[in-house]
């Protein structure tokens, strides 16, 4: 009895609130496109092999993971020019979940080849209006077909 107790109470949970931390809340139009923009200038600065530009972009924590990439190689701005040359990036949806954002990009490159990447922004906590203070805390790559 306790475990269909306990079921119950659980698919109920689900039903009226929804997944733990899925919540998705609405966005002003503005705050919106502030953050299309300030996302695809990070891709623009991948595209141009900008690394002083992308590492404004990164937590401290990716940059920390990546920073000997970042620092040490000296062919990784043109290995980013090469990679992302004839890349088409586009902003597809922005979520906020609590205190931080999902922003989904299509990736498209010339061959038909397309991926969606998920980058979690992080507003600064004291300065969470200026968007151009939030960091890249997360970023993942779905690979679709052509």
């Amino acid at each position: 009895m306790k475990k269909k107790s306990m079921f119950l109470l659980i698919v109920l949970s689900i039903a009226l609130c929804g997944p733990v931390g899925a919540k998705d809340v609405l966005i002003n139009e503005s705050l919106n496109e502030n953050i299309a923009q300030r996302t695809l200038l990070y891709f623009k600065a991948l595209q141009d092999g900008d690394i002083n530009t992308i590492k404004q972009f990164l937590s401290h924590d990716i940059y920390y993971k990546n920073r000997a990439l970042l620092e040490q190689n000296k062919s990784y701005s043109e290995f980013l020019r090469n990679y992302y040359k004839n890349i088409v990036f586009k902003v597809k949806k922005i979520v906020a979940n609590n205190n931080f954002y999902i922003v989904h990009v299509a990736m498209q490159s010339a061959n038909g080849k397309q991926s969606i990447i998920h980058l979690r922004l992080q507003p600064s906590m004291d300065n969470f209006d200026n968007v151009e203070s939030w960091k890249i805390e997360d970023l993942i790559e779905d690979f679709l077909k052509e």
